[in-house]
């Protein structure tokens, strides 16, 4: 079985997707979804034999249903410990988390096991079980909850269909990839039927190309079954490539959070542009060193940068007319986000010393270059 037949047939069994009003985005969201996570004034302080660190401070953020919603910061922004607050592997010091309607601060015995039931989890270095093989792995939650046998054979069958592995269900971990070990791991979170899967950095662990179909299941799944995914990363490529929203995290409160391409076309914090800088090439190292601050006196070239943030739509042909027929496209780099164009071109505009430049508002000139250069 494929794991796109999979998939199709779990979600008929296990639940319809959500229906899409017409109000949704390009990634299915609606104004008045549901909230999955709220936390409400969350701090999380630490102590340590030097005294007090604050992980946490001032967080006040909402999930939606079935959003794929990352968190993204520099090492030690928080992340970690943000994620680790929802099902309660870690206590808030302050202020409230709520899943599903429960503040889970308040949950004890039956009650908090009944969450992290709710709560699927993958890991970064996955966390098998070498001793077990791949089904044994899976059925593993299932056994602690108490499911019968018969249960939880057809259940490890249907998630090892789901993530393409059932012929590896009696193989031991150490006989499979990077990527097969997160796929075991993804139908280990799955197998309970949760509400919300946290994904806690599961792709640092790999390749590109395992990366990318790894990202590929969780997109699947997100579409096909409604699942909330909150997943934390280091890595601004996985945010653009699955997330419908994101939270810039640093020193452990809230730099920016909004809808992907929103943030991407137009950070507005340092944190969050600093984070950007890899997807985004500089200036060419042809151009680098001659650049000038002020236009040559014999003329040249003016160097302008347009940004496009994802508000309106707009092609290539429309963003060279917008600078003129002399223009020349130098370098772009242009992304799909959530249904919407954004990124940056560079272009190279002739120019006289003492001229003025008649620009639109989403461009800015980064320099000069001589015309004899």
């Amino acid at each position: 079985m494929t794991e796109a037949v999979a998939l199709a047939a779990w979600r008929d069994r296990d639940r319809a997707p959500p229906e899409n009003d017409g109000g949704a985005d390009a990634r299915g969201a609606t104004a008045d979804a549901p909230v999955a996570i709220q936390f409400r004034g969350v701090a999380k302080t630490y102590v340590s034999p030097k005294g007090e660190i604050g992980a946490l401070k001032n967080i006040d953020l909402a999930i939606p249903e079935g959003r794929v919603f990352g968190v993204i910061g520099r090492s030690g922004a928080g992340k970690s410990s943000l994620l680790r607050l929802v099902n309660r592997l870690e206590s808030a010091t302050s202020g409230t988390v709520i899943v599903g309607g429960r503040d889970v601060g308040t949950l004890d015995g039956e009650a908090l096991i009944g969450l992290r039931r709710r709560v699927g989890m993958i890991f970064q270095h996955f966390n098998l079980l070498a001793s077990k093989t791949v089904a044994e792995n899976v059925a593993l939650p299932l056994k602690v909850a108490g499911w019968r046998r018969a249960e939880i054979d057809a259940r490890v069958a249907e998630m090892l269909d789901l993530v393409g592995l059932a012929d590896k269900r009696d193989a031991y971990p150490g006989r499979l990839s990077g990527g097969q070990k997160q796929r075991v791991g993804i139908a280990r979170a799955l197998a309970g039927r949760p509400d919300v899967l946290l994904c806690d950095e599961a792709t640092s662990a790999l390749d590109p190309e395992t990366t990318q179909s790894i990202l590929a299941l969780l997109r699947d799944v997100n579409r096909a079954l409604g699942i909330t995914i909150l997943l934390i990363t280091h890595e601004m490529s996985v945010i653009r490539d699955i997330c419908d929203d994101v939270l810039v995290l640093e020193k452990g409160e809230i730099a920016e959070t909004g809808p992907v391409w929103r943030v991407f076309g137009a950070p507005r914090h340092p944190a969050t542009r600093a984070l950007l800088a890899p997807l985004y090439r500089e200036l060419p190292e042809d151009l680098a060193g001659r650049v000038l601050p002020t236009p040559p006196r014999h003329g040249g070239e003016a160097l302008v940068e347009l940004s496009l943030t994802g508000e309106r739509a707009q092609d290539l042909g429309a963003i060279t007319a917008s600078l003129g027929a002399s223009a020349r496209i130098l370098t772009a780099t242009l992304d799909r986000i959530g249904g919407r164009t954004q990124g940056s071109v560079l272009a190279a505009l002739a120019v006289k010393s003492g001229a003025r430049l008649d620009l639109p508002a989403n461009a800015r000139v980064i320099g000069y270059v001589a015309a004899d250069g």
